[in-house]
């Protein structure tokens, strides 16, 4: 059912533009037209934001079947937005945090990010990974925030399409994934071993490190083999996304084969 949106409502809103606002209240916001239609039906929508200006020209009625929808003068709507050229609409869901323990583990094939503090890299590599058919993104501490509307539109909505462990210890991540039997790859400048030249097509984890620093000792000295992706000499190094991107698909592509 649809109902009128006062300030009131609104300014309640507004903390979940930053993150103390939306762990305080479990909830995050998920905007424009695309992104809040695709929502899966295991995500808990508590309701929709509308502006007037969109129900001049779209029906809400898809969105009352699913949860209430509340109806927000344009310039009150604008406030709420984290885009330049708001759609009109917007979702506030229920956050869900999945434990390293509830990934599927069985012939899997895993990314885990170390420090990636750009939201674009995280948003980017969480798509490909879900293009990718991926088990599972891990996230560690200094990650960028999972449910930030940077990280949401850099995924272009796959944050809710695929498991993500958020906050994890890059340490007990890493011993976690050896103790399943899985192999721990470290996308590494130090590597010796060419992507294609690793067997990718058994149990798989694909470890990222931070954009400026790479990955730490630590984690890198639980790595099972250093993968290097072959470049121009003149090449220092690859985005971290762009880094990442290549591998799964390189996985994907060794899966395939095997398959077939």
């Amino acid at each position: 059912m649809a109902q009128i949106a006062s300030l009131n409502f609104i300014k309640k809103n507004l903390p979940l533009l930053d993150k103390k606002g939306r762990d305080q209240y479990s909830s995050f916001i998920v905007e424009g037209e695309k992104f809040v239609s695709e929502i899966p039906l295991e995500w808990l929508i508590k309701y929709y934001i509308v502006s007037e200006g969109f129900t001049h020209k779209h029906s809400i009625s898809v969105y009352e079947e699913r949860a209430d929808v509340c109806i927000a003068p344009d310039r009150l709507f604008e406030k709420l937005s984290d885009t330049v050229s708001p759609q009109g609409v917007m979702a506030v869901c229920g956050q869900k945090h999945m434990a390293l323990e509830n990934l599927s583990t069985d012939g899997c094939l895993l990314l885990l990010c170390e420090g990636l503090s750009n939201p674009g890299n995280v948003g980017a590599l969480i798509r490909t990974a879900a293009a990718a058919n991926a088990s599972g993104v891990i996230l560690t501490k200094g990650c960028a925030e999972l449910f930030s509307s940077k990280v949401i539109r850099a995924s272009a909505g796959s944050v809710l399409r695929i498991p993500c462990v958020e906050g994890a210890d890059v340490l007990s991540a890493a011993r976690f994934i050896k103790s399943r039997g899985i192999t721990l790859a470290a996308a590494h400048l130090k590597g010796q071993t060419s992507p294609y030249q690793a067997d990718m097509t058994k149990p798989f984890c694909i470890m990222i490190g931070n954009e400026a620093s790479g990955l730490s000792f630590e984690s890198a000295s639980l790595a099972d083999i250093f993968i290097k992706i072959p470049m121009n000499a003149k090449t220092e190094s690859l985005n971290a996304a762009a880094a990442g991107s290549i591998l799964l698909y390189e996985a994907v592509r060794q899966r395939q084969s095997a398959r077939g």
